[in-house]
């Protein structure tokens, strides 16, 4: 895990950042195909639905 500044406006932006690499992974994961197997398509899923909860979490950091 990624140590984080002790100044916390700063801190908060780096979690951001985390956050938004982290969404990157799973949304491009998520595009590929999964190859027609239940057990991929299952992790699919999960992909899509951790980039949707990213998504919130974002979205309340940035509170935009």
């Amino acid at each position: 895990m990624t140590k984080l500044t002790k100044d916390s406006d700063v801190a908060l932006v780096e979690i951001r950042e985390l956050l938004y690499d982290r969404l990157k992974n799973r949304t491009n994961y998520a595009a590929q195909d999964p190859l027609k197997d239940p057990y991929y398509k299952g992790l699919q899923k999960g992909a899509l639905s951790e980039a949707e909860f990213l998504k919130g979490i974002i979205s309340l950091i940035e509170r935009d």
